[in-house]
C-alpha cells in the first residue's frame, strides 16, 4: 500500500494493486442523473455591433439572421431560450439611458458577443456595465474585460495580454469546484485536459486574456496554445472565468451587483477581408464539445454563479469502460464516467501482467468522464489490462478490467488505384503505410508492361500512402502500370505484380499569382482529384489560387461535383474557397467567371459566383450568396458566345441558375477548378469528381447558298470537336436522307458542292447533323 497526499488537499491511501470492487448496491445508488442541458427556458439580450447599413445605438430588436454571430443566438434558441438583440452606443462617453437600463434589467441574462466594438466599453458606459445592470452577464470579447483603458476591468495587470488562439482543448479549473463539475459532467477528458478541441480553425480563431482575473473570481477553464500570430510562442490564457455579485473591479471602483462570466468565443474581426468589426467578428467557431461545455456555462450564469448540485455522495461509477479490439499500429481509447462528491479523483491503471495494476502518469483528473487514449496499439499491448479508479473523501472504487487486444497486420499493403492528371506525373495509391525503400524505388514500376514511357523518379509523398512516378514522357489517354513489389512497415512483403490502368486526365496544374505555400495537385482514380494550395482570394482586381485546368475553344459546359473541402488542422478560414473557373490565361488579374463554394458550418457555407470582365479590372457578383445546404455541392459554367452563366445542384441532374454575365472574352479559355485557403501560410484541399467539359453546339445555319444548273453551294460555320454531315433529299416525304458530305469541324466557315441538281426548277432539301 502507498500513502500519499490527494492532489485535491486530502491524504488517502492509494493501492499498487487492484482495489476492492464497490458493491452493485452501492452503484445503484450513485448513478445519479445527469441535469439537463437547459434547465429552464430564459429571456436572454444578446448584445453585439449592428451589421452595416443599420442604426448602430442603443437599438433593440429580434434575433436577426443578418449578424455574424447569429450562430450563437441559434445555439441558443435550439436549446430553448427566447433571444433578442440589442446594440448598444459606439461611444463609451454616452451613457446607457435609464430606460435602456430598465429594459436590460427585465431579462434573465445579458450576453455581450464577441462583435461589439471595444471603444464603447470605457467610461462611462464601463461604469453602466458593472454597477447599473442588475443582471447576470456573459461577456465574450476579452477587449472588453481588460482593465486598461477604463473598461470594465475584471481582469488586473495593466495592458492585457490578448493573444489569438490556434484551435485547443480546454483545460478545467482543477479545484473541483461544483461549477467546473456541473459544466463538464459529460465532456470527455483525457489528464487534465478534454479530449477534443473546444473551437473550429476559423478566420483569426479566438482572441482570449493572458492576464489574472481579480480576486474572487472562479477560473472555470483555461486554454494552452500557440498563438496566431507567431506559433513559436506558446501560451496559456483564460477561457471561462466567474466572477460573483460582490466581486470588486476596476481598482475598487466599481462592485458587481450580480453574476459576471468571461467565456472566450467567437472570431475575432478578419485578418485578410474588411477589418470592420460586425462583418466579420463573432462567428460561431465552437465544435459540439466547446458547444456543450458553453451551453453548461449559460445555465451557470443564469443560476448566478450556483451550481445545481447533480453529484454527491461516494465516489462511484455509473458508465463501465468496455474491451477492445484494434488492427495493428491503430489508435484507440478508453472511457469511464464517474459519480459522487466533488472533490473527486478519477484515475488510470495499467496491468503488469501478475495481477497487480500501476498507475499510468497524467492521467489524472477531477472530471466525471475520462478517457484513456492509446495513440498507437502494438502487438506487445494485445493482452494488455486496464481499470479506472474513482475516489473522493467517502470512498475509492475500481470499474472493470478491461482488455486490449490487438489483431497482427499479416498482409502485404494493396493498390488502390493510380491516375495521372498532366500525363506527365502518375500517382499509384496503397491502402496503407509503405516502405520506401520498395515503394519509392523507380525500378518497382513498369508502365504498359515495359514498353514505356519509362519511369524515371519515384517520390514517396507526404501521406506515406502514395508514390509519384514522374515519366521520361508523356503518356497517352490511358496506360497500364505494373507495380512488382509491395511491402509495408510491419515487414509484409508481397513479390506477386499488380497491373492496374491509370487514366490521364489530360489536366495542367498551375500556382496563379504567388502562392505561400505552393499549390500542388494529386488523383488516385479516373473519376477524383484532389488540389491543395494556400492564396489570398478570388476578388477584387488579382486571383490567387491553386488551378487545375484545360484549355477549351468556343462555347462550353463544365460541370464538377465538390466531393470535400478541408483545411489544415490549425486553421480554415470562413471564406475559404473551393472554385470552378473559367479565364482567359493564367494571370492572376486576368478575366474570369467564377463560382464556388466557403467552408460548411461554422464557416460561411455558401455558394457564391462572380466575374471580372477585363484585365485588373474589379471583380463583380453574380447575385447574392446562396446557402449551401448539402456538402454534395455540384458546380457549372456554361459558355455561349458572350453569354457566361453559372449554376448549383445537389445532385448534378436538376440545376438552379445562379447568374449571368454578358462579357467579350477571347474564343479560348483556361476552364478548370481550383482553391483559396484565404491567408498566406495556410493551405487547403478539395477534392473534385465528375468533372466534364464538353462543347456546347449551337444551331447550324446555311448561309452564302448559291443555286445553279447541275450544281448548289452552301456554306456554315462550324465548331471544334464536332464533326459535319451534310444531306438531302428531293421530297420530304421520302425516306432516308442522302450522304452527301463529312465535314471535320475546326471552327471556320466550311463550304460544300452538291453537283446533283439537274435544273433550278426542282425542289431539293438539304441538312446538315452535327455530333
Amino acid at each position: 500500500m502507498k500513502t500519499s497526499m490527494h492532489p485535491l488537499g486530502w491524504s488517502r491511501t492509494r493501492p499498487s494493486f487492484s482495489p476492492r470492487k464497490i458493491t452493485a448496491t452501492l452503484l445503484a445508488v450513485l448513478a445519479l442523473g445527469a441535469a439537463s442541458l437547459t434547465a429552464r427556458a430564459a429571456n436572454i439580450l444578446w448584445v453585439s455591433d449592428a451589421p452595416p447599413g443599420t442604426a448602430n445605438n442603443s437599438v433593440f430588436s429580434g434575433p436577426g439572421t443578418s449578424f455574424t454571430d447569429q450562430g450563437f443566438v441559434k445555439l441558443l434558441q435550439d436549446a430553448g431560450h427566447n433571444v433578442n438583440r440589442m446594440n448598444t452606443p459606439d461611444s463609451g462617453a454616452t451613457n446607457i439611458t435609464v430606460a435602456e437600463l430598465a429594459a436590460m434589467n427585465t431579462n434573465d441574462l445579458i450576453i455581450v458577443g464577441r462583435a461589439a466594438g471595444s471603444a464603447g466599453w470605457q467610461n462611462n458606459q464601463a461604469t453602466n456595465w458593472n454597477r447599473d445592470v442588475t443582471r447576470p452577464v456573459v461577456i465574450m470579447s476579452p477587449y472588453l474585460v481588460r482593465t486598461d483603458g477604463n473598461r470594465v476591468g475584471w481582469f488586473g495587470g495593466g495592458n492585457g495580454v490578448l493573444p489569438d488562439s490556434t484551435p485547443a482543448p480546454l483545460t478545467p479549473g482543477l479545484s473541483g469546484h461544483p461549477v467546473i463539475d456541473y459544466i463538464f459532467q459529460d465532456v470527455p477528458t483525457s489528464g487534465t485536459n478534454t479530449t477534443e478541441l473546444f473551437e473550429e480553425p476559423m478566420d483569426r480563431n479566438t482572441s482570449l486574456i493572458a492576464n489574472p482575473p481579480v480576486a474572487g473570481a472562479l477560473v472555470i477553464a483555461t486554454a494552452t496554445f500557440a498563438r496566431e500570430d507567431n506559433l513559436a510562442i506558446i501560451t496559456n490564457a483564460n477561457v471561462i472565468v466567474g466572477f460573483p455579485a460582490g466581486t470588486v473591479v476596476r481598482g475598487g471602483f466599481d462592485v458587481l451587483p450580480a453574476y459576471r462570466m468571461f467565456w472566450g468565443g467567437g472570431t475575432r474581426e478578419s485578418a485578410t477581408a474588411l477589418n470592420v468589426i460586425p462583418l466579420y467578428t463573432g462567428r460561431e467557431n465552437l465544435t459540439p464539445t466547446g458547444e456543450r461545455v458553453f451551453l453548461r456555462s449559460i445555465e451557470i450564469a443564469l443560476n448566478s454563479g450556483v451550481a445545481p448540485t447533480t453529484n454527491d455522495g461516494p465516489a462511484g461509477i455509473s458508465s463501465q469502460p468496455a474491451n477492445v479490439t484494434v488492427p495493428q499500429d491503430t489508435a484507440t481509447a478508453f472511457s469511464v464516467t464517474a459519480t459522487g462528491a466533488t472533490p473527486r479523483l478519477v484515475f488510470w491503471q495499467r496491468g503488469d501482467g501478475v495481477g497487480g495494476f500501476t498507475n499510468i502518469p497524467n492521467t489524472e483528473s477531477v472530471l466525471t468522464k475520462s478517457t484513456l487514449k492509446i495513440p498507437v496499439a502494438g502487438l506487445t499491448d494485445s493482452g494488455a489490462q486496464f481499470q479506472a479508479v474513482v475516489s473522493n473523501s467517502l470512498i475509492m472504487a475500481t470499474s472493470d478490467v478491461v482488455t486490449l487486444t490487438v489483431t497482427a497486420d499479416t498482409d502485404a499493403p494493396l493498390v488502390l488505384g493510380a491516375a495521372s492528371l498532366d500525363g506527365l506525373n502518375i500517382v499509384v495509391c496503397y491502402n496503407e503505410l509503405v516502405q520506401p525503400g520498395t515503394a519509392g524505388d523507380a525500378g518497382n514500376y513498369q508502365i504498359n508492361g515495359g514498353l514505356g514511357p519509362d519511369v524515371s523518379l519515384a517520390t514517396m509523398r507526404p501521406d506515406g500512402r502514395s508514390v509519384n512516378l514522374l515519366l521520361l514522357s508523356p503518356m497517352g489517354s490511358t496506360a497500364t502500370v505494373d507495380v512488382l513489389a509491395r511491402s509495408d512497415n510491419n515487414g509484409n512483403f508481397s513479390a506477386d505484380p499488380v497491373t492496374l490502368t491509370a487514366t490521364n486526365y489530360g489536366l495542367t496544374g498551375v500556382d496563379v499569382g504567388v502562392l505561400n505555400p505552393v499549390g500542388a495537385n494529386v488523383a488516385c482514380d479516373a473519376n477524383s482529384f484532389s488540389v491543395t494550395g494556400g492564396g489570398l482570394d478570388m476578388a477584387s482586381t488579382a486571383d490567387f489560387l491553386r488551378f487545375v485546368y484545360k484549355n477549351i475553344t468556343g462555347p462550353f459546359d463544365a460541370r464538377v461535383r465538390v466531393v470535400s473541402f478541408v483545411g489544415t488542422n490549425d486553421h480554415f478560414e470562413t471564406t475559404a474557397k473551393a472554385a470552378l473557373t473559367a479565364r482567359e490565361t493564367t494571370a492572376n488579374n486576368s478575366t474570369a467567371v467564377n463560382i464556388f463554394i466557403t467552408p460548411a458550418a461554422p464557416g460561411d457555407n455558401n455558394i457564391v459566383s462572380n466575374f471580372r470582365g477585363a484585365i485588373a479590372a474589379v471583380t463583380n457578383s453574380l447575385g447574392a450568396s446562396v446557402p449551401r445546404t448539402t456538402s454534395n455541392t455540384w458546380l457549372r459554367i456554361r459558355r455561349v458566345g458572350s453569354a457566361f452563366t453559372t449554376y448549383h445542384s445537389t445532385n448534378g441532374t436538376d440545376w438552379v441558375t445562379y447568374g449571368t454575365a454578358t462579357t467579350v472574352f477571347g474564343p479560348t479559355m483556361s476552364v478548370g477548378v481550383g482553391v483559396v485557403s484565404h491567408r498566406n501560410g495556410k493551405v487547403v484541399t478539395g477534392t473534385f469528381s465528375d468533372f466534364t467539359i464538353v462543347p456546347v453546339l449551337l444551331p447550324t445555319m446555311l448561309t452564302n447558298s448559291v443555286p445553279g444548273v447541275g450544281t448548289f453551294t452552301s456554306s456554315f460555320q462550324t465548331q471544334n470537336g464536332f464533326s459535319y454531315t451534310v444531306e438531302y433529299k428531293d421530297d420530304l416525304n421520302l425516306v432516308p436522307w442522302t450522304w452527301l458530305e463529312t465535314i471535320p469541324g475546326d471552327g471556320t466557315l466550311k463550304t460544300f458542292t452538291d453537283l446533283g441538281p439537274a435544273s433550278l426548277t426542282g425542289t431539293r432539301v438539304y441538312r446538315v447533323n452535327a455530333q
